[in-house]
């Protein structure tokens, strides 16, 4: 996205956390500047917590907010985009308000999950980053019709799902082995942390590959 952007001809700087330790702080790639928040991650995301890591969120905000307030003054930028409402999203709403600046929201679906099963407090912070946003993305229809559903005006949230690079094409079409007949089903195992949830997935599957075959 960042790279998109820049090529239409604006000016684009990316605050992130720093999640790995051999990342660097801060580098430029392709006239980007990039640049990463320290907050104790220990090489691990949080969405890879089992159990909400409220301390962790505490330094996620207070180093994510002062680096974002930092490159905002120093780029002079005119808008801010955070992806998650939690805890990004929090970041925007004070650093917006502090810099007089509108911000967009990108919500995926773990900030939202976050909301729904977590405790009331993670609920109360999500609406109040929604309802501040100038605009909210979602990633999918059926995320939007839910962000209504719980009182978010649905004029300011749209539908954008996540693209796929370039790259990826090119490298398929480099490919020397093609595939045959069909169908293909693509997996994305980032959450199939259950043994019960895999094997509903795989029932689903083979469900789809018989019907596809008649």
């Amino acid at each position: 996205m960042a790279s998109l952007l820049q090529n239409e001809g604006y000016r684009i700087s990316v605050v992130t956390p720093k999640i790995f330790r051999k990342s660097p702080c801060y580098e430029e790639q392709n006239g980007i500047h990039v640049y990463r928040f320290p907050f104790f991650a220990g090489n691990k995301l949080l969405i890879e917590y089992r159990r909400i890591p409220y301390l962790k969120m505490v330094l996620y905000f207070i180093s994510g907010f002062f680096l974002t307030m930092y490159v905002s003054l120093r780029h002079k930028c005119s808008l801010l985009h955070v992806h998650w409402a939690i805890p990004t999203g929090l970041i925007a709403v004070v650093a917006g308000m502090v810099l007089r600046k509108p911000f967009v929201v990108t919500v995926h679906g773990s900030d939202f999950r976050m909301a729904s099963e977590g405790a009331a407090l993670l609920k109360r912070i999500f609406l109040f980053v929604c309802q501040r946003a100038s605009h909210l993305n979602c990633v999918s229809e059926v995320m939007r019709k839910e962000i209504i559903r719980i009182g978010i005006d649905g004029e300011k949230v749209s539908t954008f799902p996540m693209g796929i690079d370039n790259a990826f094409f090119e490298t398929g079409k480099s490919r020397g082995r093609k595939l045959n007949g069909g169908p293909y089903i693509i997996v994305s195992n980032r959450q199939l942390t259950l043994f019960t949830t895999f094997l509903r997935l795989s029932a689903a599957i083979l469900s789809s590959s018989r019907k596809s075959r008649r």
